[in-house]
Protein backbone atom coordinates (compact mmCIF):
# COMPACT_ATOMS: atom_id res chain seq x y z
CA UNK A 1 0.00 0.00 0.00
CA UNK A 2 1.14 3.49 -1.00
CA UNK A 3 0.00 6.98 0.39
CA UNK A 4 1.99 10.23 0.68
CA UNK A 5 1.74 10.84 4.86
CA UNK A 6 1.09 7.69 7.02
CA UNK A 7 0.22 8.95 10.49
CA UNK A 8 1.03 6.61 13.50
CA UNK A 9 -1.14 7.36 16.33
CA UNK A 10 -5.09 7.85 16.63
CA UNK A 11 -4.95 10.45 19.30
CA UNK A 12 -5.34 13.90 18.93
CA UNK A 13 -2.72 14.97 17.37
CA UNK A 14 -2.66 11.93 15.07
CA UNK A 15 -6.17 12.90 14.24
CA UNK A 16 -5.76 16.53 13.61
CA UNK A 17 -2.27 16.08 11.73
CA UNK A 18 -4.06 13.66 8.87
CA UNK A 19 -7.23 16.21 8.76
CA UNK A 20 -4.65 18.80 7.85
CA UNK A 21 -2.53 16.43 5.33
CA UNK A 22 -5.44 15.28 3.75
CA UNK A 23 -7.26 18.93 3.41
CA UNK A 24 -3.53 19.53 1.62
CA UNK A 25 -4.13 16.62 -1.04
CA UNK A 26 -2.15 14.42 -0.13
CA UNK A 27 -3.17 10.64 0.09
CA UNK A 28 -2.87 10.04 3.97
CA UNK A 29 -3.92 6.96 6.66
CA UNK A 30 -3.78 7.04 9.87
CA UNK A 31 -2.39 3.81 11.70
CA UNK A 32 -3.72 2.99 15.53
CA UNK A 33 -2.26 -0.05 16.75
CA UNK A 34 -5.78 -0.66 19.55
CA UNK A 35 -9.17 -1.58 18.13
CA UNK A 36 -10.90 1.30 18.96
CA UNK A 37 -10.08 4.97 19.32
CA UNK A 38 -9.45 6.85 22.32
CA UNK A 39 -9.22 3.40 24.15
CA UNK A 40 -6.93 3.14 26.63
CA UNK A 41 -7.67 6.11 28.43
CA UNK A 42 -4.60 7.96 29.25
CA UNK A 43 -5.38 11.93 29.89
CA UNK A 44 -6.96 13.99 32.79
CA UNK A 45 -9.90 14.31 30.68
CA UNK A 46 -9.86 18.16 30.84
CA UNK A 47 -9.06 20.49 27.77
CA UNK A 48 -9.05 24.56 27.94
CA UNK A 49 -11.56 26.37 25.88
CA UNK A 50 -8.65 27.61 23.56
CA UNK A 51 -7.60 23.97 22.85
CA UNK A 52 -11.13 23.05 22.07
CA UNK A 53 -10.72 25.95 19.51
CA UNK A 54 -7.69 25.10 18.44
CA UNK A 55 -8.91 21.43 17.88
CA UNK A 56 -12.19 22.92 15.78
CA UNK A 57 -14.72 21.32 17.27
CA UNK A 58 -18.17 22.60 18.89
CA UNK A 59 -20.05 21.02 21.94
CA UNK A 60 -20.56 17.56 21.53
CA UNK A 61 -21.42 14.43 23.60
CA UNK A 62 -18.41 14.34 24.49
CA UNK A 63 -18.93 16.87 26.75
CA UNK A 64 -19.52 16.06 30.51
CA UNK A 65 -19.49 19.88 32.16
CA UNK A 66 -17.21 22.71 32.59
CA UNK A 67 -15.36 24.52 35.03
CA UNK A 68 -14.36 27.86 35.68
CA UNK A 69 -11.57 27.87 38.25
CA UNK A 70 -10.20 25.67 40.60
CA UNK A 71 -9.23 25.61 44.48
CA UNK A 72 -5.53 25.04 45.41
CA UNK A 73 -4.84 23.22 48.30
CA UNK A 74 -1.73 23.35 50.76
CA UNK A 75 -0.87 22.47 54.23
CA UNK A 76 -4.09 24.93 56.28
CA UNK A 77 -4.15 27.13 52.95
CA UNK A 78 -6.77 26.63 50.63
CA UNK A 79 -6.92 29.58 47.61
CA UNK A 80 -9.99 30.22 45.36
CA UNK A 81 -9.24 31.02 41.89
CA UNK A 82 -12.27 31.98 40.12
CA UNK A 83 -11.99 33.02 36.46
CA UNK A 84 -15.65 33.95 36.02
CA UNK A 85 -16.83 32.98 33.34
CA UNK A 86 -15.85 29.24 31.51
CA UNK A 87 -12.26 28.23 31.28
CA UNK A 88 -12.13 24.34 30.19
CA UNK A 89 -14.18 21.32 29.43
CA UNK A 90 -14.19 18.14 31.05
CA UNK A 91 -14.83 15.38 28.35
CA UNK A 92 -14.82 12.05 27.86
CA UNK A 93 -11.74 11.30 25.92
CA UNK A 94 -13.08 8.36 24.07
CA UNK A 95 -16.01 10.18 22.80
CA UNK A 96 -13.80 13.57 22.35
CA UNK A 97 -10.92 11.62 20.26
CA UNK A 98 -13.27 9.72 18.28
CA UNK A 99 -14.81 13.25 16.75
CA UNK A 100 -11.25 14.11 16.03
CA UNK A 101 -10.70 11.44 13.85
CA UNK A 102 -14.29 11.39 12.52
CA UNK A 103 -12.96 14.72 11.04
CA UNK A 104 -10.02 13.90 9.78
CA UNK A 105 -11.75 11.16 7.96
CA UNK A 106 -14.45 13.44 6.41
CA UNK A 107 -11.11 15.22 4.77
CA UNK A 108 -10.04 11.65 3.31
CA UNK A 109 -7.71 10.28 5.50
CA UNK A 110 -7.73 6.47 5.76
CA UNK A 111 -7.97 4.89 9.02
CA UNK A 112 -6.62 1.28 10.08
CA UNK A 113 -7.28 0.19 13.48
CA UNK A 114 -5.66 -3.11 15.00
CA UNK A 115 -2.12 -2.01 13.38
CA UNK A 116 0.60 -2.26 14.90
CA UNK A 117 3.95 -0.72 13.71
CA UNK A 118 6.91 -3.46 13.87
CA UNK A 119 9.25 -1.85 12.18
CA UNK A 120 9.98 1.55 10.40
CA UNK A 121 12.85 2.61 7.90
CA UNK A 122 12.85 5.71 5.97
CA UNK A 123 9.55 5.92 3.55
CA UNK A 124 8.14 1.82 4.91
CA UNK A 125 6.11 0.94 7.82
CA UNK A 126 6.06 -2.93 8.84
CA UNK A 127 2.55 -3.91 10.23
CA UNK A 128 0.59 -6.55 12.00
CA UNK A 129 -2.91 -5.36 10.89
CA UNK A 130 -5.19 -8.06 12.18
CA UNK A 131 -2.77 -10.50 13.10
CA UNK A 132 -1.52 -10.16 9.32
CA UNK A 133 1.99 -8.71 8.10
CA UNK A 134 1.65 -6.03 5.59
CA UNK A 135 3.74 -2.93 4.45
CA UNK A 136 2.84 0.72 4.15
CA UNK A 137 5.35 2.91 1.83
CA UNK A 138 4.76 6.30 2.79
CA UNK A 139 6.71 10.05 1.74
CA UNK A 140 6.73 11.05 4.93
CA UNK A 141 5.85 9.53 8.37
CA UNK A 142 4.38 11.53 10.75
CA UNK A 143 4.83 9.93 14.62
CA UNK A 144 2.10 10.78 17.06
CA UNK A 145 2.49 7.94 18.89
CA UNK A 146 2.40 9.57 22.12
CA UNK A 147 5.20 8.87 25.26
CA UNK A 148 6.05 4.77 23.50
CA UNK A 149 8.38 7.35 21.14
CA UNK A 150 9.12 3.66 19.50
CA UNK A 151 9.66 4.99 15.94
CA UNK A 152 10.43 8.41 17.40
CA UNK A 153 13.61 6.86 18.90
CA UNK A 154 14.31 5.45 15.55
CA UNK A 155 14.36 8.34 13.57
CA UNK A 156 15.59 10.55 16.05
CA UNK A 157 17.91 8.50 18.90
CA UNK A 158 17.19 8.58 22.77
CA UNK A 159 19.55 11.77 23.02
CA UNK A 160 17.08 13.99 21.81
CA UNK A 161 13.85 13.10 23.59
CA UNK A 162 12.67 14.94 27.20
CA UNK A 163 12.50 12.68 30.20
CA UNK A 164 8.78 10.92 31.29
CA UNK A 165 7.36 11.97 34.61
CA UNK A 166 5.17 9.15 35.88
CA UNK A 167 1.41 9.27 36.74
CA UNK A 168 -1.51 7.38 37.62
CA UNK A 169 -5.47 8.89 37.62
CA UNK A 170 -8.62 6.94 39.25
CA UNK A 171 -12.00 6.89 39.02
CA UNK A 172 -13.64 7.50 42.54
CA UNK A 173 -16.94 8.76 44.22
CA UNK A 174 -16.69 11.33 45.54
CA UNK A 175 -18.31 15.11 46.66
CA UNK A 176 -17.14 18.71 45.56
CA UNK A 177 -17.57 21.80 47.24
CA UNK A 178 -18.64 23.39 43.79
CA UNK A 179 -18.27 20.98 40.97
CA UNK A 180 -17.51 24.06 38.49
CA UNK A 181 -14.22 24.20 40.03
CA UNK A 182 -11.31 21.02 40.10
CA UNK A 183 -9.49 20.85 43.22
CA UNK A 184 -5.50 20.83 43.29
CA UNK A 185 -3.39 19.52 45.51
CA UNK A 186 0.20 20.45 46.71
CA UNK A 187 3.21 18.89 48.96
CA UNK A 188 6.10 16.89 48.82
CA UNK A 189 4.00 14.00 50.60
CA UNK A 190 1.23 14.21 47.94
CA UNK A 191 2.81 14.73 44.51
CA UNK A 192 6.60 15.63 44.94
CA UNK A 193 7.58 17.76 42.35
CA UNK A 194 4.23 18.47 40.78
CA UNK A 195 0.47 18.22 41.95
CA UNK A 196 -2.42 16.38 42.51
CA UNK A 197 -6.06 16.95 41.21
CA UNK A 198 -9.60 16.11 41.57
CA UNK A 199 -11.81 16.63 38.72
CA UNK A 200 -15.82 16.79 38.75
CA UNK A 201 -16.97 14.21 35.91
CA UNK A 202 -20.83 12.59 36.55
CA UNK A 203 -22.45 14.06 39.69
CA UNK A 204 -21.32 11.90 43.20
CA UNK A 205 -17.88 10.84 41.03
CA UNK A 206 -14.25 12.43 39.96
CA UNK A 207 -11.22 12.12 38.71
CA UNK A 208 -8.43 11.54 41.11
CA UNK A 209 -4.83 11.93 40.06
CA UNK A 210 -0.78 12.85 39.98
CA UNK A 211 2.09 12.89 38.82
CA UNK A 212 5.75 12.71 40.84
CA UNK A 213 8.50 14.78 39.12
CA UNK A 214 11.10 14.77 41.96
CA UNK A 215 13.92 12.84 40.22
CA UNK A 216 13.26 10.42 42.86
CA UNK A 217 11.93 7.45 41.06
CA UNK A 218 9.26 6.89 43.75
CA UNK A 219 6.41 5.66 41.92
CA UNK A 220 2.84 7.87 42.01
CA UNK A 221 0.73 4.72 43.32
CA UNK A 222 1.23 4.72 46.95
CA UNK A 223 0.45 9.05 46.67
CA UNK A 224 -2.67 8.61 45.27
CA UNK A 225 -3.48 5.37 47.45
CA UNK A 226 -2.88 7.98 50.59
CA UNK A 227 -4.50 10.70 48.97
CA UNK A 228 -7.36 8.70 48.40
CA UNK A 229 -7.38 7.19 51.99
CA UNK A 230 -6.81 10.82 53.72
CA UNK A 231 -9.18 12.97 51.86
CA UNK A 232 -12.75 13.04 53.19
CA UNK A 233 -14.98 13.98 49.71
CA UNK A 234 -13.21 10.54 48.48
CA UNK A 235 -16.77 8.47 49.86
CA UNK A 236 -15.76 5.12 47.66
CA UNK A 237 -13.38 2.89 46.43
CA UNK A 238 -12.15 3.46 42.60
CA UNK A 239 -14.15 2.07 39.86
CA UNK A 240 -11.20 2.83 37.22
CA UNK A 241 -7.52 3.16 37.13
CA UNK A 242 -5.02 4.49 33.91
CA UNK A 243 -1.11 4.69 34.57
CA UNK A 244 0.87 6.94 32.29
CA UNK A 245 3.36 9.33 32.10
CA UNK A 246 3.88 12.98 30.76
CA UNK A 247 7.22 14.46 28.81
CA UNK A 248 8.70 17.06 30.63
CA UNK A 249 10.54 19.31 28.28
CA UNK A 250 10.90 19.27 24.05
CA UNK A 251 12.25 17.23 21.92
CA UNK A 252 15.79 18.85 20.70
CA UNK A 253 14.92 17.48 17.28
CA UNK A 254 11.67 16.49 15.61
CA UNK A 255 12.49 16.32 11.74
CA UNK A 256 14.71 13.75 9.96
CA UNK A 257 14.34 12.75 5.89
CA UNK A 258 10.85 11.43 5.59
CA UNK A 259 10.09 12.14 9.01
CA UNK A 260 8.28 14.55 11.61
CA UNK A 261 7.40 13.95 15.47
CA UNK A 262 4.57 15.85 16.61
CA UNK A 263 2.67 15.86 20.16
CA UNK A 264 3.96 14.03 23.20
CA UNK A 265 6.29 12.17 21.26
CA UNK A 266 8.33 16.04 20.72
CA UNK A 267 7.14 16.51 24.31
CA UNK A 268 4.83 19.35 22.84
CA UNK A 269 3.15 19.48 25.80
CA UNK A 270 2.89 21.85 28.84
CA UNK A 271 5.87 21.33 31.65
CA UNK A 272 3.31 23.33 34.10
CA UNK A 273 0.13 21.08 33.76
CA UNK A 274 1.27 18.36 31.41
CA UNK A 275 -1.74 19.20 29.43
CA UNK A 276 -0.38 18.54 25.47
CA UNK A 277 -4.02 19.09 23.94
CA UNK A 278 -3.53 22.69 22.70
CA UNK A 279 0.06 22.60 22.06
CA UNK A 280 -0.06 19.06 20.33
CA UNK A 281 -3.55 20.42 18.38
CA UNK A 282 -1.12 23.85 17.46
CA UNK A 283 1.58 21.57 15.92
CA UNK A 284 -0.20 18.60 13.95
CA UNK A 285 -1.76 21.59 11.80
CA UNK A 286 1.63 22.52 10.96
CA UNK A 287 3.35 19.07 10.93
CA UNK A 288 0.08 18.11 8.28
CA UNK A 289 -0.06 20.58 6.13
CA UNK A 290 4.24 20.47 5.88
CA UNK A 291 4.54 17.33 5.16
CA UNK A 292 1.17 17.15 2.64
CA UNK A 293 3.42 19.65 0.60
CA UNK A 294 6.49 18.15 0.77
CA UNK A 295 5.62 14.48 -0.30
CA UNK A 296 3.16 16.43 -3.37
CA UNK A 297 6.11 18.44 -3.96
CA UNK A 298 8.70 15.51 -3.93
CA UNK A 299 11.05 16.85 -1.30
CA UNK A 300 10.90 14.80 1.96
CA UNK A 301 14.71 15.48 3.04
CA UNK A 302 14.73 16.72 6.19
CA UNK A 303 16.04 20.52 4.57
CA UNK A 304 12.63 20.67 3.48
CA UNK A 305 10.70 19.27 6.19
CA UNK A 306 12.80 21.64 8.42
CA UNK A 307 10.21 24.15 7.94
CA UNK A 308 7.50 22.80 10.09
CA UNK A 309 10.57 22.64 13.16
CA UNK A 310 11.13 26.40 12.37
CA UNK A 311 7.05 26.80 12.87
CA UNK A 312 6.04 25.14 15.52
CA UNK A 313 8.75 26.93 17.83
CA UNK A 314 8.12 30.16 16.44
CA UNK A 315 4.75 29.33 17.16
CA UNK A 316 4.86 28.04 20.83
CA UNK A 317 8.61 27.43 21.46
CA UNK A 318 9.22 29.87 23.70
CA UNK A 319 6.04 29.48 25.85
CA UNK A 320 6.99 25.84 26.46
CA UNK A 321 10.30 26.95 27.57
CA UNK A 322 8.96 29.53 29.82
CA UNK A 323 7.15 26.54 31.36
CA UNK A 324 10.11 24.39 31.27
CA UNK A 325 11.87 26.73 33.21
CA UNK A 326 9.08 27.35 35.80
CA UNK A 327 8.78 23.21 35.88
CA UNK A 328 12.31 23.04 37.59
CA UNK A 329 12.02 25.98 39.56
CA UNK A 330 8.72 24.11 41.10
CA UNK A 331 9.90 20.87 41.29
CA UNK A 332 12.33 22.55 43.93
CA UNK A 333 10.18 23.92 46.09
CA UNK A 334 10.26 22.27 49.84
CA UNK A 335 7.25 22.27 52.01
CA UNK A 336 8.03 25.67 53.61
CA UNK A 337 8.57 27.63 50.36
CA UNK A 338 5.26 26.41 48.80
CA UNK A 339 3.60 27.53 52.22
CA UNK A 340 4.80 30.97 51.59
CA UNK A 341 4.34 30.95 47.82
CA UNK A 342 0.79 30.21 48.53
CA UNK A 343 0.49 33.19 51.55
CA UNK A 344 1.98 35.21 48.64
CA UNK A 345 -0.29 34.59 45.69
CA UNK A 346 -3.43 35.11 48.58
CA UNK A 347 -2.59 38.31 48.88
CA UNK A 348 -6.07 40.04 47.03
CA UNK A 349 -4.18 42.23 44.59
CA UNK A 350 -2.10 39.06 43.53
CA UNK A 351 -5.03 36.87 43.84
CA UNK A 352 -7.24 39.32 41.67
CA UNK A 353 -4.11 39.47 38.92
CA UNK A 354 -4.19 35.86 38.80
CA UNK A 355 -8.16 35.76 37.92
CA UNK A 356 -7.81 38.39 35.09
CA UNK A 357 -4.67 37.24 33.80
CA UNK A 358 -4.12 33.82 34.40
CA UNK A 359 -3.94 31.12 31.28
CA UNK A 360 -3.59 27.57 31.30
CA UNK A 361 -1.99 27.42 27.62
CA UNK A 362 -0.35 30.80 28.35
CA UNK A 363 1.33 31.23 31.50
CA UNK A 364 4.10 34.02 30.45
CA UNK A 365 0.76 36.20 30.14
CA UNK A 366 0.86 36.00 34.10
CA UNK A 367 3.97 35.91 35.17
CA UNK A 368 4.71 39.21 32.58
CA UNK A 369 2.37 41.03 35.39
CA UNK A 370 4.03 38.95 38.08
CA UNK A 371 7.16 40.92 37.09
CA UNK A 372 5.57 44.40 36.91
CA UNK A 373 4.69 44.26 40.76
CA UNK A 374 6.01 47.22 42.68
CA UNK A 375 9.28 46.68 43.98
CA UNK A 376 8.07 45.24 47.86
CA UNK A 377 5.41 42.73 46.13
CA UNK A 378 8.35 41.91 43.35
CA UNK A 379 10.85 41.23 46.28
CA UNK A 380 8.92 39.16 48.35
CA UNK A 381 7.94 37.09 45.08
CA UNK A 382 11.58 37.00 44.18
CA UNK A 383 13.15 35.80 47.79
CA UNK A 384 10.29 32.59 47.57
CA UNK A 385 11.77 31.51 44.40
CA UNK A 386 15.79 32.24 45.58
CA UNK A 387 14.83 29.90 49.03
CA UNK A 388 13.87 27.06 46.06
CA UNK A 389 17.80 26.91 45.06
Amino acid sequence: MKFDVAIVGGGPCGAIAGKYAAMHGAKTVIIEEHPAIGEPVQCAGIVSTRAVAACELDRGNFLIRSVQGAFVNAFHHRLKIDGHSEKAWIVDRRLFDRELVDHAMDAGCALFLRSKVLNSSRGRLELRISGEREFIDADVIIAAEGVSRKITRSYLGDSNLPKIIPGIQAEVSCEFEDSRFVELFLGESIAPGFFAWMIPTEEGFGRVGLCVADGSGRLPLRYLQKLIKEHPSITGSITDMVIGGIPIGMARRTVADGFLAVGDAAGQVKPTTGGGIYTGAVCAKIAGSVAAEAALEGDTQEKKLLEYEHRWRKSIGRELAIGFAFHRWFSRLDDSTLSQLLEFLSEPEIKEMIEEFGDIDRPSILLKKLARLPKMKAASFALALMKSF
